[in-house]
């Protein structure tokens, strides 16, 4: 609303409310009726016209002359009432027209103009009873046809009324009182331009009539034209200050519009018309925003008293004690309203939807009927529609009490007689979908869309019926179209990131669960929507949180601990994944999947025999359940069991649809069985499948190398090298293979970036679970070449190369004489000086091994692996700020084309100086520009742990252990974590995991002690309880 206009109708609201006294004293100071003011000249020759014609009628009859006096009594008592109405003295009027009916009871207009006046002051029971007689009169004169047409109208007929009003308006054309009834009548039914232009009539002819200006004023707040509202109340409340109906039609504007103005209106109102149920209604409904329930329930409790028999009072207050949870208060006023006539379809309706929330179905059923009746008999241009509203909420409530071929009867009706609704084509769709008649229900979606194209509802049914067809881009632009329809739509998030979870977009899958889920917190199976995308993105902790609140809110319990074990699993919690494991298997003990997922816990932390176990069950459960032929495959390998292992795995690429991961581990298990050709031909099928995929190169050019093709296998690792995420092992092999090609500054670039890695690493193969043996070792692969590389004694790297191989093997004083002959033959190779700087560290020579990394830097000043394998001695010497110095010019080296390595070792020399802060921030820097590096994972953990933010260390150490699965280190730092997190027995498993991939005696001895260490945490706290 406008300023001005709020601005006026506080003033007439202010001059009507604050001079109540002087109002009230001026009142009682009149004369007990109001005298009747002189008639125009028209409606004088009017009644003139009507006493001829009782003249008339008299003339020679029986008629006494009592009966002629009392009719002349009565019309001038009619005129006086007629004179207070239209002024809004609905009192004095009243008490005129008793005395105009005690005078002639014939009077048919009196009776009407009555009815008028009781319903406006609220007195419906008079109004009902003054009515019944003028309906019944039969007399075609003017006053009496108009008494007619406002009976019908006031009775709930207005479309009758109409024919009465326009023939009494073309005799008439100035008959004010014929322009409100059929204002009154157009209002009704539903014409509020037509309503305003009557009353607009109605108060030209008599500007001084009050009442039609009110009535004005009302129709204009129906039509949302507020400021006209209040410009005609105003003149009415500076002209009658006693005028109770002007205050109740002020009391709903300043409600509609959040003013607490309001209540001094409805005050006032009630004051002058103590005996109005609906201003009290009004009021106790205005308090109830406020949240004041006591004056609410006596403002209810005199509506009840004053209009027992009236529907209104009973179905609001039933209607709010049931939204205000008092639910047996309120339903015991529903019922009692349910025996009483309804005023109008649209409150029956209203009412059934109440007692339909609160369960009452038959009762709900009854009241839809009711409303059903009122909506057919209902002239107005929207019944059909109303009487297809009655219909489908009786058809919802038949189908909730179980009468589901009773509710199909009510929807096919209802979208008979509403057609143009797609509301009716909407419910029964949704219907027909339970019946599980998709082919019906899509094409009552497609009705209801074309004739509102925007329907997000209808978008959601029939996208969920084309996804489950197949069809899921179609369904996917339902439902885009959905969302941008009804952007809060949550149900259409979460179905188009299934169907982008389905095809493997997690990404975009992830957005929409999110966006879901923040539109509805508590909808359990977005939740577990969101927390199995979470686990697909490896983000585990907030996939866990996501899951947690799923099982708060009591959805699916099998898949939510199902995918929270595998969470919980992926971050080395197995204890606890192992529980969650049970429980889901408890629940559904025949799922397929659920064995397949225990399989899998089991696998990923070596305990082979069980893992076995699970997946026999699996693959018992569902003979085409290719990821438990897989595992289990995986799972015979670890055993040693390759004959098995070969078949599983076989078996897993038929039945999978993209056998990727299949048909790579069956060429790495045909390896190992020593059948290199069929190992070639299974990773060659995973590569038409997946020409990206780095590992399934790595692992052809294995098999290459393993049947004596060097140059196909040198150039397969050197592609899986750089699609995939770096592995020492993969590095190893590329340096073997560049040898037997006799290109040894290759190999020796290999061997390099393997050491990077993991100066421990020694075998050629990431194997599937058994030991590797000497097949791969790499100096065992070295030796064998000896003959061709002492061939090529002139090619300085050659004796890199044969050095290298005695370093690995930790035969270091040999392994430097090499390197010392590779500087003889040439005194600026900068790769000798990194090598021969390395076997001097690893005997503890630092000073020496300083001097050769220090000539390495001079001679490549712009190689970071110059830089980078110096930072490493001066880290190991403790020498931090000199080695940071040197990682800085690392880092600058590598301005254009970020290194990882470089912000790992900054990193590490930022964490031993205890710069947390600085260091984590390397280790992000690497993460983002070497997503896979499992050594920024471990560091970035490192700055976790040490921050006592265990969670966030348990995330970054299992991303290292998945990237690193043979670094025993990194198994360590995550029992560790569990220690201090108190979950000794995933720390347990994790140094039995580390014990099992470090074999060396010293480390042995220490995981064992930790084991025992932890054990003993366990016993002591299982004994405490």
């Amino acid at each position: 609303m406008k300023t001005r206009t709020l601005r006026t109708l506080a003033l007439a609201s202010a001059a009507a409310l604050f001079t109540g006294a002087a109002a009230e004293a001026a009142r009682s100071a009149r004369p007990r009726r109001t005298q009747a003011s002189e008639p125009p000249p028209r409606e004088e020759e009017a009644r003139e016209d009507l006493r001829r014609e009782d003249a008339k009628r008299d003339r020679g009859s029986a008629r006494p002359l009592k009966r002629r006096r009392g009719r002349e009594a009565s019309l001038e008592a009619y005129d006086a009432a007629l004179t207070a109405y239209r002024l809004g003295d609905f009192n004095a009027a009243e008490q005129a027209l008793a005395e105009a009916i005690d005078a002639d009871d014939d009077y048919m207009p009196a009776l009407a103009l009555r009815a008028q006046v009781r319903g406006a002051a609220g007195d419906d029971d008079g109004m009902r009873r003054d009515l019944v007689r003028p309906l019944k009169n039969t007399r075609s004169d003017q006053d009496f046809r108009r008494a007619r047409a406002d009976a019908k109208t006031l009775s709930g007929r207005p479309a009758e009324a109409l024919k009465d009003y326009d023939l009494v308006v073309e005799k008439d054309p100035g008959d004010a009182e014929a322009y409100l009834g059929r204002g009154r009548a157009r209002r009704a039914l539903g014409d509020l331009d037509g309503a305003i232009e009557d009353f607009g009539r109605a108060v030209k002819e008599r500007p001084d009539h009050m009442t039609a200006r009110v009535h004005l004023a009302r129709a204009y707040a129906d039509a949302d034209k507020i400021p006209q509202a209040v410009k005609e109340l105003t003149r009415v409340l500076n002209s009658n200050r006693d005028f109770s109906m002007a205050y109740e039609v002020l009391a709903r504007i300043l409600a509609g519009q959040g003013d607490d103005r309001a209540f001094a209106a409805w005050s006032r109102a009630i004051q002058l018309s103590p005996e109005n149920s609906r201003v009290r209604v009004g009021r106790a409904l205005m308090y109830l925003k406020k949240g004041n329930k006591t004056l609410a329930g006596k403002d209810f409790a005199e509506a009840v008293r004053i209009a027992p028999a009236d529907f209104s009072p009973l179905y609001h207050r039933g209607e709010s004690w049931c939204r205000l949870g008092m639910v047996d208060d309120g339903l015991a006023d529903l019922k009692a309203a349910l025996k009483l006539e309804v005023p109008d379809a649209e409150a029956a309706t209203a009412m059934g939807d109440r007692l339909a929330e609160n369960k009452l179905l038959k009762e709900a059923v009854a009241m839809y009927t009711k409303a059903l009746t009122a909506a057919l008999s209902d002239p107005r241009a929207g019944s059909k529609r109303l009487a297809g509203r009655a219909l489908r909420r009786r058809a919802a409530a038949r189908e909730a009490d179980g009468e589901a071929k009773a509710a199909l009867t009510d929807l096919t009706a209802a979208v008979a007689a509403a057609p143009e609704d797609p509301e009716g084509w909407l419910d029964r769709a949704a219907l027909y979908e339970k019946f599980f008649e998709p082919r019906r229900a899509q094409a009552d979606y497609d009705k209801a869309l074309a004739l509102k194209p925007d329907l997000a509802a209808a978008l959601l049914g029939r996208a969920g019926i084309l996804a489950a067809a197949g069809r899921t881009e179609d369904a996917e632009a339902d439902l885009t179209a959905a969302i941008k329809a009804e952007p809060k739509l949550a149900a259409a998030y979460d179905r188009r990131g299934r169907i982008a979870a389905g095809r493997g977009a997690w990404d975009e899958a992830l957005k929409d669960f999110v966006k879901s889920v923040e539109l509805e917190p508590g909808d359990a199976e977005a939740l577990l929507d969101l927390g199995i995308a979470r686990l697909r993105k490896k983000e585990f902790w907030k996939a866990i949180a996501a899951l947690d609140r799923s099982l708060q809110q009591k959805g699916p319990a099998a898949p939510a601990k199902a995918a929270r074990a595998e969470a919980r699993a992926a971050l080395g919690m197995t204890h606890q994944a192992f529980d969650d494991l049970e429980e889901a298997l408890r629940a559904d003990p025949k799922s397929a999947e659920l064995q397949t997922l225990a399989g899998y816990v089991q696998l990923k932390t070596r305990i082979y025999p069980e893992a076995v176990r699970s997946l026999d069950r699996a693959v018992a459960l569902d003979r085409k359940a290719a990821r438990a032929y897989h595992l289990r495959g995986l799972a015979h390998a670890g055993l040693g069991e390759l004959a098995d292992a070969v078949d599983d795995l076989h078996r897993a690429a038929t039945l999978a649809p993209r056998p990727v991961e299949e048909l790579v581990d069956l060429c790495h298990a045909e390896r190992l069985r020593g059948r290199a050709s069929r190992a070639i031909d299974a990773c060659s099928k995973a590569l038409q499948i997946d020409g990206d995929r780095g590992w399934a190169y790595i692992q052809r050019g294995l098999a290459y190398l393993a049947n004596g093709d060097a140059s196909r296998a040198a150039r397969d690792l050197d592609d899986g090298a750089r699609l995939d995420p770096p592995r020492p092992q993969a590095h190893l092999a590329r340096a073997i293979a560049h040898a037997a090609l006799r290109q040894y500054k290759e190999s020796d670039r290999a061997y390099r970036q393997a050491m990077a890695l993991d100066p421990g690493a020694k075998s050629a193969d990431l194997t599937l679970g058994e030991d590797p043996g000497p097949a791969w070792d790499f100096r065992a692969r070295i030796d064998a070449m000896g003959s061709s590389i002492e061939q090529d004694a002139d090619d300085p790297y050659s004796y890199l190369v044969r050095g290298n191989a005695l370093h690995n093997a930790g035969l270091y004083d040999q392994a430097i004489l090499e390197y010392t002959r590779a500087l003889e033959a040439d005194g600026r190779m900068t790769a000798a000086y990194l090598a021969r700087g390395s076997a001097l560290a690893a005997q503890d020579s630092l000073d020496a091994a300083e001097q050769d990394f220090r000539r390495a830097v001079q001679l490549a000043p712009a190689d970071p692996m110059t830089h980078l394998s110096l930072v490493t001695l001066l880290t190991a010497r403790r020498k931090y700020g000199d080695g940071l110095k040197a990682g800085i010019i690392a880092l600058k080296a590598q301005a254009d084309s970020p290194y990882a390595e470089s912000f790992v070792k900054a990193g590490n020399l930022r964490f031993f100086l205890k710069e947390l802060d600085r260091a984590q921030e390397n280790y992000e820097y690497a993460v983002k520009f070497a997503p896979d590096h499992a050594a920024a994972h471990n560091g970035l953990g490192l700055c976790h742990f040490s921050r006592k933010r265990y969670e966030k260390a348990l995330e970054s150490f299992s991303r290292a252990v998945e990237l690193h699965p043979d670094h025993d280190r990194y198994y360590r730092n995550r029992a560790s974590t569990f220690v201090n997190m108190g979950q000794f027995e995933n720390a347990v498993a994790d140094y039995k995991v580390a014990l099992g991939v470090n074999k060396d005696s010293a480390m042995v001895e220490e995981y064992q002690r930790l084991i025992e260490a932890s054990q003993a945490r366990v016993g002591a706290r299982v004994s405490s309880k």
